[in-house]
């Protein structure tokens, strides 16, 4: 009996795009390496990350999905139906 050998991180990454194929979903190889390293990264610190640039924040896994540019749409949204902290001010 033989033992079934690891697939290496590229085969890994193979199944995940074929298997999104599978799904109708088009995934860019090089955008999914990166999104999958910055994953394996974030096994300590908060929960919660806030992008300073444009003030937007949110669930640390949530945020590796927007852009710059997107961030900054959501935060125009924000100041469309926002409220005022008063005790900002």
């Amino acid at each position: 009996m033989t033992t079934p050998t690891q697939p290496t991180p590229t085969e890994e990454l193979q199944r995940i795009i074929e298997s999104a194929q599978r799904l109708g979903i088009a995934m860019n190889e090089a955008e999914t390496l990166q999104w999958l390293t910055a994953m394996a990264s974030l096994q300590t610190g908060s929960e919660v990350v806030i992008d300073e640039k444009s003030g937007v924040f949110g669930h640390r896994i949530s945020m590796l999905d927007f852009s710059p540019d997107e961030l900054a749409h959501f935060r125009r949204i924000g100041q469309l139906v926002g409220f005022d902290d008063p005790q900002a001010r």
